[in-house]
């Protein structure tokens, strides 16, 4: 947010013919006095008039300040896009998380591997599944944690408070750590706040059932009880049930995981991304 205002300021000083600025969330809508996320907004408002486009990665983004004065006509919705690769399968993609956290030597053929990709920032959430997992050791679970990041100390003393240093395993930062979601039974995104994360289309391509808050633009990429599972994640019931009856019917969760990768394909390719994003480019006013 800072270097946007600052771009797009030091941008017209020097008479740069197009400023393109692109969100992919908004600071002010975090967890954060009122007072400050009005000042926040108006930050962000700010940027906009500035730039010739913002570029906006989620409807829900746009719809933030689309009805702002002189907003409508300088926002444009891109969604992220990613391009489908091969990826290991599930037990070479755990033979290899095994290098990273030996503890997952343990987990037997009914262990119920839940995993996370995420900056571990207050914004995405994960303490919203250690929480839960007191009520889901009938599941005999891991939850796998790769990302590393600021909230990383009280993670690690929420998981010694109830106890759980067998079933919660921090990896740190992987590179490429996406190659590692097929090893997960089901791939968790409970955050409080999201744009549109690449890590959702990522699991998407993996085949790998989903479960996600139905927050920022993840609705735009998951239909829930289709191509996975959306849930108000600031209910810890929610998320306990919900991961126990994804566990359940394995069935149904694979037919979600089966749709979602058919919607990454269809709606969030790279080549559609880019390909509206250097139109962007190219008109110069």
């Amino acid at each position: 947010s800072k270097i946007g205002i600052l771009g797009v300021i030091v941008g017209r000083m020097l008479r740069i013919p197009r400023v393109i600025f692109t969100a992919h969330g908004w600071a002010s809508r975090e967890e954060r006095p009122r007072y400050e996320r009005a000042v926040i907004a108006l930050l962000h408002y700010l940027t906009i008039l500035l730039s010739h486009t913002t570029i906006c990665v989620s409807r829900d983004a746009a719809n933030d300040f689309i009805r702002w004065p002189l907003s409508q006509k300088r926002i444009s919705i891109i969604y992220n896009g990613i391009s489908e690769r091969p990826l290991p399968s599930r037990d070479e993609a755990r033979r290899e998380l095994l290098r990273y956290a030996p503890a997952l030597a343990s987990a037997t053929q009914n262990t119920f591997w839940i995993g996370t990709i995420a900056e571990l920032h207050r914004n995405k959430g994960v303490d919203r599944i250690i929480a839960t997992l007191p009520d889901l050791l009938h599941l005999s679970p891991f939850f796998v944690i790769i990302g590393e990041g600021e909230e990383r100390a009280t993670l690690e003393a929420q998981v010694r408070s109830l106890k759980l240093e067998s079933k919660v395993v921090f990896t740190g930062a992987l590179q490429d750590a996406a190659r590692l979601i097929p090893a997960f039974d089901l791939f968790t995104l409970t955050s409080r706040k999201e744009g549109l994360p690449y890590v959702l289309l990522e699991a998407g391509l993996a085949g790998v059932p989903v479960l996600a808050s139905e927050v920022g633009g993840i609705p735009e990429v998951i239909q829930t009880m289709k191509g996975g599972l959306l849930i108000d994640a600031s209910v810890p019931r929610n998320v306990a049930a919900a991961i126990a009856l994804m566990a359940a019917d394995t069935e149904r969760t694979k037919r979600f995981a089966e749709r979602l990768k058919t919607d990454v394909r269809e709606y969030f390719s790279t080549a559609e991304m880019v390909r509206k994003t250097l139109g962007l480019y190219r008109v110069v006013e």
